[in-house]
Parts: structure tokens; C-alpha cells; sequence
């Protein structure tokens, strides 16, 4: 067997870009006993790559960060200046990773700049199936019961899919130096709320049940993506209404077939960039990428082997 890092660079050689997206996801598990993971998939993981990427000199990786860095924000919406105060292990790691990225590309003899996209929320095809807008569209269509942690008026910057995908893509081409750069729609929905918009668009009703929040979920996220559209070009395109819509559509014609079968089935071949990890935000992107104007053309999949993130934010 190869060692890990024979395995990575193997699969960095001649690359123009790196889209790091894979890690391990969650705030409640990262509290326990996983944390050892955590640690190892979005730490000791991303050393591992980054030295390799800086040894390659590979010009530009994309970093996929979190929301969850900032913590309780008062309500405000985030910007990137913000001082971060995560309020889970999970976002500390998460915090660790865009910085550990950065570190490396602040280094006088580094080619490579780095981009760290801090996404919010993201929902919609594919996504993990312990996620709110799944879980919530799978009691809509089942007749389930969706468990709320608290009382409902907590506010989310419901991301969507194609939205972040888009901003990647950006973060990928667009001439930057290191940057960390927020991904969000730019506004807030009370998961109340999103409950209602489920009932709207499945015309059914729905059980919820409700009890104590948590510790780690924060009241309110919401993204100032003013640096995203300066410098990306970037705005988001998807309201939650249309979203959830999709992924309805999505849900109702892949029932009974898990995610990661659906991710393997979607995973295209690419060359040219690399996608650490099997997720549906990096299958996705490479779709995104070869459906495009074909820049990136054709050739290999590596896996890392990271678990998959596939709901971040």
C-alpha cells in the first residue's frame, strides 16, 4: 500500500487548483467521543494536503470553511472581519483548518493562495440525512415526526446548493490573494418558518415536536456576502421557497436509495483540480465544472478517503 502521502500527491500532479471540501461534519458528535475525527479529517488531514499542495506549487486551493466559526453573533449579520468565537469543538476545528491553510499561504516561499469559503447553512439535493431541511421534508412526505431543538425561532442563512457550487467555481478562478469569503443568501429564516414554507410546498401536515436546544447551535446565522459579490462576482440566485422545492422533487424520486449511493452515482471523473472527498458538494462542483465551458476537461477521481461533509455550514 502507498503511504497517505504518496497518495496525495499523486493525485495533485498537475493541477491548476484544489477544492478542498471534504471533512468530518456535525456540532452535537463532535462533542463526545468523535472528536478524535475531527481532529484527524479536518486538521491532520488538511496538513497533509496543504504540504503537499505547497510543495507542488499548485497556485490556488479553495478551503471549505463554516459559519460556524463566528458563534454568537448578536443577530447580526457576519462579516469576515468579525472576530471568530466558535462555540462547538466542531467549529473549532473547522477554524483551525481555514487557518491552518492560510498559515501555510502566508509563508514568504508559497506559490499557493488560498481561499476559505465560510458556507451557511447549505441545504438541497443530496443533503446529509441528519440535516433540517431533510429532515423536515422527509416528516412532510412520511408522516414522521421532525424534532426541533428549542422553540423554533432560531434563524438560519439557508444556503442553496447551486448557489454555493457557484461561488466555489469563483473561488477557483477568480485572480484573489488569501481570503477568507462568506457564502450565504444573505438573509434569515426561523425554522418555524421553514416548517410552514414544507407544509406550502408538500401540502401536508407536519408533526413537530420540540425540545431543549442545545448546546453549540447558536441563535441566529446570517452572512454579509458584500466581499463575495466584490470580489467573486458573486450573488446569491435561490430563495428558500424554490430550494426546498427542488429538493422535494429530488427526495420524492430518489426514496429508499441512501445519499452516499446517489453522491457515487453523480461522481464524475476531472482533471486538472482535485476534490477531497466524496460529497454531494464536491460532486456537484465537478458537474458544475464539466458542464461548463470544459476547462478543466477530462481524467481521474481520487478519494482521500475523509468522510464526507455534504451539509456544511
Amino acid at each position: 500500500m502507498l503511504p497517505r502521502r504518496a497518495v496525495v500527491t499523486g493525485a495533485l500532479l498537475d493541477a491548476d487548483v484544489v477544492f478542498h471540501l471534504a471533512g468530518v461534519p456535525g456540532v452535537q458528535p463532535s462533542w463526545g467521543a468523535d472528536f478524535d475525527d475531527y481532529v484527524a479529517s479536518n486538521i491532520s488531514a488538511t496538513q497533509r494536503l496543504m504540504h503537499a499542495v505547497t510543495r507542488l506549487r499548485i497556485p490556488r486551493l479553495v478551503v471549505a470553511s463554516s459559519s460556524s466559526v463566528y458563534g454568537a453573533t448578536g443577530g447580526r449579520p457576519s462579516t469576515e472581519s468579525d472576530h471568530p468565537r466558535p462555540a462547538s469543538p466542531y467549529a473549532v476545528t473547522k477554524l483551525a483548518e481555514e487557518q491552518l491553510c492560510l498559515a501555510h499561504a502566508a509563508r514568504s516561499d508559497c506559490d499557493t493562495t488560498v481561499v476559505a469559503l465560510r458556507y451557511f447553512t447549505v441545504y438541497g439535493p443530496c443533503q446529509r440525512e441528519d440535516m433540517f431541511v431533510q429532515r423536515l421534508l422527509t416528516a412532510a412526505t412520511t408522516g414522521l415526526t421532525v424534532q426541533i431543538y428549542g422553540d423554533g425561532e432560531q434563524r438560519r442563512d439557508f444556503t442553496y446548493i447551486d448557489d454555493a457550487v457557484a461561488a466555489t467555481i469563483a473561488a477557483g478562478t477568480v485572480y484573489l490573494p488569501n481570503r477568507v469569503i462568506n457564502v450565504g443568501a444573505g438573509g434569515t429564516t426561523c425554522l418555524n418558518d421553514a416548517v410552514e414554507l414544507a407544509r406550502q410546498i408538500t401540502g401536508q401536515p407536519i408533526n413537530v415536536r420540540s425540545t431543549s436546544a442545545r448546546s453549540g447551535d447558536v441563535l441566529v446565522t446570517c452572512a454579509d456576502v458584500s466581499t463575495a459579490h466584490r470580489l467573486l462576482g458573486w450573488s446569491p440566485a435561490t430563495d428558500l421557497l424554490t430550494g426546498m422545492t427542488v429538493q422535494l422533487e429530488w427526495l420524492t424520486a430518489n426514496r429508499g436509495r441512501s445519499s452516499i449511493a446517489v453522491e457515487t452515482a453523480l461522481a464524475p471523473s476531472i482533471s486538472l483540480i482535485y476534490l477531497a472527498g466524496l460529497d454531494y458538494m464536491a460532486c456537484r462542483t465537478a458537474m458544475a465544472l464539466l458542464n461548463g465551458d470544459g476547462m478543466f476537461g477530462a481524467g481521474g477521481w481520487m478519494d482521500l478517503g475523509l468522510r464526507a461533509l455534504a451539509g456544511i455550514g
